[in-house]
């Protein structure tokens, strides 16, 4: 019972990574020391507790609000400054999430590249439509007017 009413969609795990996360990552700050040693302190809490195993929202978005501070205190230049705020506001792809390449398809470029073949394909398309269309309503033409 008591699990039906605290799971919710996220898992110790979650927690777990964040904490592995700012374990890992060595501060540039101080301030960031600071958000790193309060969350620490609070994760000791959270892990050594019953609830460690009912993670619960409140919890997750705690140990992400620690996440999102340490990271925009640790950012050093305004490149840094420019990519925190971005992540954080739109998020990461899975890609990015697992450090690959992004696997997107650049329209514009491709554009640029492959346009002029993108419209010859498509006027040789459009002509050959329209020579069909023409074929058919002059085929029409001569079965309804066979003298014309």
């Amino acid at each position: 019972m008591l699990n039906s009413i605290f799971k919710s969609g996220v898992n110790a795990e979650d927690i777990e990574a964040i904490a592995h996360y700012l374990q890992a990552t060595p501060t540039r700050t101080a301030q960031a020391q600071d958000v790193k040693n309060r969350f620490m302190a609070w994760y000791q809490t959270y892990s050594n507790s019953f609830w460690e195993s009912y993670a619960t929202d409140e919890s997750f978005q705690t140990a992400a609000h620690f996440r999102d501070e340490f990271n925009r205190q640790n950012a050093v230049t305004t490149q840094q400054v420019a990519a925190v705020r971005n992540v954080q506001q739109y998020g990461l792809t899975r890609d990015e999430a697992l450090g690959l390449p992004p696997n997107t398809l650049d329209l514009w470029s491709a554009t640029k590249k492959y346009g002029k073949y993108l419209a010859i394909g498509a006027g040789a398309i459009g002509l050959g439509y329209v020579a069909l269309q023409t074929k058919t309503a002059l085929g029409f033409l001569k079965r309804i007017m066979p003298g014309a």
